[in-house]
């Protein structure tokens, strides 16, 4: 009987679940969305560039829903003005306040 039970609460708990889990996945390209339709680099520092890389970014959301401990990946030297617009397009996600507040109980970098 105890196993049925056990059996039957996971079973009723998957859908929650699962649930919870895509509203992580919605939220994480939430996050991606708002970088990519933020981020505008000049257009004639970006034509003198002549390279092609893969920038990563990492950050967290302090418990007052600020972007905190902002870091890129690669050599950020050579690619100040990428950067620069990277800043500007990641903290545009605190426009977003229920996003922030799933970044802020995620604790997730």
């Amino acid at each position: 009987m105890k196993n049925n039970l056990i059996i039957l609460i996971i079973i009723l708990s998957s859908p929650l679940v699962l649930s919870a889990q895509k509203k992580q996945v919605l939220n994480y390209n939430k996050v991606s969305g708002y970088i990519f339709k933020n981020y505008h680099p000049d257009s004639s520092a970006l034509a003198k560039y002549c390279g092609i890389g893969c920038v990563f970014v990492k950050f967290k959301v302090s418990a007052q829903g600020k972007i905190i401990n902002l870091s890129f990946s690669g050599d950020t030297d050579s690619t100040k003005f990428i950067t620069d617009e990277l800043v500007s397009a990641v903290n545009s996600i605190t426009q977003d306040r229920e996003l922030i507040a799933f970044l802020k109980i995620s604790k997730r970098e």
